[in-house]
C-alpha cells in the first residue's frame, strides 16, 4: 500500500510540501529546488495561455457529431513539479529545464472527449487525425477480453495497442497546435461515458493512498466489468434501434406498394380494407425478428461475465425466444439482466400489461 508522506518526511520547505516531494528525492536525481521552483513559477505565469489552447481544441472537437461532450484541464503547477521528479527518477539522463519543460512534459494541457457508443470512436479518430498533426503514434489502452474484431479496428488505424492491467479502455493522442508562433502540445483522451464514469470512481477511490489495496482493487475491477457490459449493452440497443427503424421503413414501403396494387384491383372496398388490416398486423415487431440482428460486436461480454448463470432470472418464454439467435444464449441474457423478470414475461407472452400487485387482506381479529 502506498503510504502518505508524513510531516517529518519534509525538510521544512513550503514549496516542497506543496509539491509532495522531499529534499532527499531532489538530491537523488540531481535537481536543485530553486530550478524546480523557477519552472513552477514560469508555468503559473503561462497557465492562461495553456487554458486558451485547451479550450480551442475542445471547441474544435465539439464540431464532430460523434463527440457527446468534452472536458479540459491545465495541469496543476505543483503536480508538474512532482512529475518532473518522477520522470528524472525513471531516467536520470533525461534533461528537463526551464527552457524545455513544455516540450518534455506533454500533458500540460489535456482534453477528454466522451462519446456514447463504442463504435463512435472511429469517427472521432478520423476527425482528430484530419484536423491536427500528431506528435506520436496514438495509443489505445484496451481491457483483457476485448474482441479480436475490436482490436483489429485499432490496428487498421495504425494505433499502438496496450493492454491495461486495470481494464482501462481509452485512446490517447498527442496533437500539435498553436495559438501563437510557439507550438504547443495537447493530450486528447477519447473514451465512452461509461469508461469515464468508472475511471473517475477508480481514481477517486484508489489514489493516492489505496493504489495497491487488494479489496478495493478487486471491487473496482468488478465495477470495470459492469462499465464494459454497459458499453456492450449500449451498442446492442443502438443496433436494435437501427434494425427497428430499417424494419419500419421496409414495411412502410411494402404497405405503399400493396396500397398501390389494391387501388388497381376491381374488388369491393370491404375486401381491400380486410387485406390492409392483415398486412398491418404483420408489421408488429416481435422477439422472433431478433435472430436477424447484427450481434457480432458483443463477443467480449461472454468473457467479461464468465461464470454467471442468470437463466433463473428470466421467464422461460423469453429464454426460448433468445435461443433462436445464432450467438451463445448466455451472452445475450447477460446483456439484459437488468430488465425485471415481470417485464420479460410480458414480452415473451405478447402482453404489455403491468403486473398486478396482490394485496393481502388482513385477517379478521378473533372475537372475544
Amino acid at each position: 500500500m502506498t503510504t502518505l508522506l508524513q510531516e517529518e518526511d519534509f525538510d521544512g520547505s513550503i514549496f516542497l510540501r506543496k509539491c509532495g516531494v522531499t529534499a532527499q528525492r531532489l538530491e537523488a536525481v540531481n535537481i536543485l529546488e530553486g530550478d524546480l521552483e523557477a519552472i513552477v513559477d514560469n508555468f503559473k505565469a503561462r497557465q492562461a495561455q495553456f487554458q486558451r489552447t485547451a479550450q480551442s481544441v475542445s471547441d474544435t472537437l465539439l464540431q464532430d457529431a460523434g463527440v457527446h461532450s468534452v472536458r479540459y484541464r491545465v495541469k496543476d503547477p505543483y503536480s508538474l513539479a512532482k512529475k518532473i521528479v518522477r520522470k528524472k527518477e525513471l531516467n536520470q539522463e533525461r534533461i528537463i529545464t526551464l527552457d524545455n519543460y513544455d516540450e518534455e512534459i506533454t500533458d500540460l494541457s489535456g482534453v477528454r472527449a466522451l462519446h456514447l457508443f463504442k463504435n463512435d470512436w472511429i469517427h472521432i479518430h478520423e476527425f482528430i487525425t484530419r484536423n491536427w498533426d500528431l506528435k506520436e503514434t496514438p495509443v489505445v489502452y484496451y481491457r483483457k477480453g476485448d474482441s479480436d474484431e475490436l482490436l483489429q479496428i485499432y490496428r487498421e488505424q495504425a494505433c499502438e495497442l496496450k493492454e491495461h492491467p486495470y481494464g482501462y479502455r481509452s485512446a490517447h493522442y498527442l496533437v500539435k497546435t498553436s495559438l501563437t508562433k510557439k507550438q504547443a502540445y495537447v493530450e486528447i483522451q477519447v473514451r465512452t461515458i461509461f469508461e469515464e464514469g468508472w475511471s473517475e470512481v477508480d481514481h477517486k477511490i484508489r489514489y493516492p493512498e489505496f493504489s495497491n489495496d487488494p479489496l478495493l482493487t478487486n471491487l473496482l475491477m468488478l465495477l470495470n466489468r459492469s462499465a464494459g457490459a454497459a458499453d456492450e449493452m449500449s451498442g446492442f440497443v443502438q443496433d436494435l434501434k437501427r434494425y427497428i427503424e430499417n424494419n419500419q421503413r421496409e414495411k412502410a414501403e411494402q404497405m405503399r406498394q400493396l396500397q398501390a396494387a389494391l387501388n388497381k384491383l376491381q374488388i369491393p372496398e370491404t375486401a381491400k380494407h380486410k387485406i390492409e388490416d392483415i398486412a398491418k398486423s404483420l408489421q408488429v415487431f416481435s422477439l422472433q425478428t431478433l435472430p436477424h440482428l447484427p450481434l457480432g460486436h458483443l463477443a467480449s461480454l461472454e468473457k467479461s461475465f464468465a461464470g454467471f448463470n442468470p437463466h433463473d432470472l428470466f421467464a422461460p418464454g423469453f429464454i426460448a425466444a433468445m435461443e433462436n439467435i445464432p450467438r451463445p444464449t448466455e451472452e445475450i441474457v447477460n446483456l439484459i439482466k437488468q430488465i425485471p423478470s415481470s417485464a420479460l414475461m410480458a414480452l415473451s407472452s405478447g402482453e404489455l400489461k403491468a403486473p398486478v400487485k396482490k394485496v393481502r387482506k388482513p385477517k379478521p381479529s378473533a372475537k372475544k
